[in-house]
């Protein structure tokens, strides 16, 4: 018996309707008016339907659906596509050097000024040469930047001293929800799949850096740093020997524990201020 050749497409239209008739037979039997088999219950949420994971490269804007993917999905039953909302995705131009794009509700109260604070901190960002970037000198910055200018430009009293509270308490939380977190350094959070928490600790390690060198040297490291390896992208490593080599202190011990090591998330969990973790690195 000849068979015709069987395809991606063939085998999921089989799958589903094999999966349907499972999902019926599975179904228990009820019984309709005059004892008649009612009919079985859809069991299944109302909205099904798939990812296009093309539609999410925006490397150089959206990329344009395919029309038959769209009746192909509709041929299987499904009934939803979901769009991606980042406005990147719809831009007309890329942002230019130096030009970054922020939504509008941003500028209409100071309550929503971070945001803008936090991307435009990533202007002063190298590309990262790492494989799986751990982030934290990008992402922690960024989240460090945000709350310093919110206390300089918009006069939130204490706004940086509360935000290393907050961002602490945070990373706490998430490491007592999962135990394996203080187990792992922040070099290797990329690797691991958790650079969410490059955000919280990363704000740390920026702010402690702060309270260490002072800000005019803080700020020197950082332009230093983005000239030196600006179009030319750095690791993670890169940046911690810049700190290392070009501050006048000792940095050594600090980004030893904080970056490679797991000291300093244990040195978090006992709950340990920023003032008693500046003076443990400031003793010779």
């Amino acid at each position: 018996m000849k068979t015709g050749r069987r395809t991606r497409r063939s085998f999921l239209v089989g799958g589903a309707g094999l999966a349907g008739a499972s999902l019926a037979a599975a179904s228990p039997a009820r019984s309709g008016v005059g004892g008649s088999p009612a009919a079985p219950v859809n069991r299944l949420p109302r909205w099904r339907g798939f990812n296009l994971q093309y539609l999410y490269r925006l490397r150089r804007g959206l990329t344009p659906p395919v029309e038959d993917h769209f009746r192909w999905i509709a041929g299987w039953g499904f009934d939803f596509v979901r769009m991606p909302m980042t406005y990147r995705a719809w831009l007309k131009r890329r942002p230019g050097p130096g030009e970054r794009l922020q939504e509008e509700d941003v500028f209409q109260s100071k309550k929503e000024h971070y945001q803008f604070y936090h991307e435009l901190s990533h202007l002063w960002n190298p590309t990262p040469l790492d494989p799986i970037p751990c982030r934290f000198e990008s992402e922690g910055l960024a989240t460090f930047m945000g709350y310093f200018l919110a206390e300089r430009l918009d006069n939130k009293k204490d706004g940086l001293a509360k935000g290393f509270t907050d961002v602490k308490g945070r990373y706490r939380e998430r490491c007592r929800e999962n135990p394996e977190y203080p187990d792992i350094p922040m070099i290797d959070f990329g690797a691991k799949g958790i650079t969410d928490l490059s955000y919280l600790k990363g704000m740390l390690f920026f702010n402690i850096l702060y309270e260490l060198v002072g800000e005019d040297a803080f700020f020197d490291i950082l332009k230093g740093f983005y000239r030196k390896y600006e179009g030319r992208g750095a690791t993670t490593a890169n940046f911690v020997d810049y700190l290392n080599n070009y501050s006048k202190k000792d940095l050594s011990r600090f980004t030893g524990e904080w970056v490679y090591g797991t000291q300093s998330t244990r040195d978090l969990m006992n709950n340990l201020s920023l003032v008693q973790i500046v003076n443990k690195y400031n003793r010779p």
